[in-house]
């Protein structure tokens, strides 16, 4: 039907992108668009370039790779538990959407609280020698990093720890952690206090198995960049760890 337009006005930019339209039968028909960036979109449908009723549309589209999460907890002490421990997320630039953390499957209380605009403190109280696992989800998909898994140790620092600055935390950030081109090197952030390259193992791991080389570049002050190429379509696992 010529007669019908479909406009996209994103949010918050107000760039203004139209759908493509499918014909399913004599009166329905199927529109896909693909949003280039999160936040609250105005869907406005047109007929004969009349407005519908109730146009334009709220549709809210959520980016789960821009949530961060920093300050995870490296370990957890024997002598610490039955105390606070907490996490930072930040959502700020993830749009709008439903944000779910558990910890150990639900059986270790998570409380989170708003600290400005969109980025929150999460703090659990951690009261069995068992390895913690932070699963958590933005509009039903995993967060990058997640899940993160904190053992309880009894050990303190080792020494060679004792004489720099700790990394207790880890921050994954970037495109390369949810798509990447073919025959073109792709890349994600890596930021930690006190990180070093020696802290750092990522591996990247085909459908088959395959492992595919990810190199590791320092760009000072705790920030590394992992760059990779992928050779196939394919969906790929990425596990970087944390010494």
């Amino acid at each position: 039907m010529s007669g019908i337009f479909f406009s996209f006005p994103l949010a918050p930019s107000g760039n203004r992108r139209h759908g493509v339209v499918t014909a399913l039968d004599d009166v329905s028909y199927k529109v896909e668009w693909i949003p280039q960036e999160a936040g609250e979109h105005a869907v406005d449908v047109r007929i004969f370039d009349q407005s519908v009723q109730d146009s334009p549309f709220a549709c809210n589209v959520g980016a789960p790779e821009k949530v961060a999460v920093r300050a995870v907890p490296r370990r957890i002490l024997t002598k610490d538990l039955h105390t606070e421990h907490s996490f930072e997320i930040d959502a700020s630039s993830a749009g709008s959407g439903n944000l779910e953390i558990m910890i150990n499957g639900g059986r270790v209380p998570c409380r989170v609280r708003e600290i400005v605009n969109r980025q929150y403190k999460a703090v659990f109280t951690p009261t069995q020698s068992v390895t913690h696992t932070i699963e958590m989800r933005f509009n039903g998909e995993e967060v990058a990093g997640s899940p993160w898994h904190i053992p309880v140790e009894d050990r303190p620092e080792r020494r060679h720890d004792a004489t720099r600055t700790t990394s207790y935390y880890s921050e994954l950030s970037g495109p390369g952690l949810v798509r990447a081109p073919i025959n073109k090197t792709a890349s994600f952030e890596i930021t930690g206090e006190g990180l070093e390259t020696s802290d750092i193992q990522a591996k990247i791991y085909g459908p088959d198995g395959r492992e595919f080389p990810v190199r590791i570049l320092p760009r000072g002050n705790g920030r590394y960049t992992a760059e990779y190429r992928i050779e196939q379509v394919s969906s790929n696992l990425i596990t970087p760890e944390f010494k």
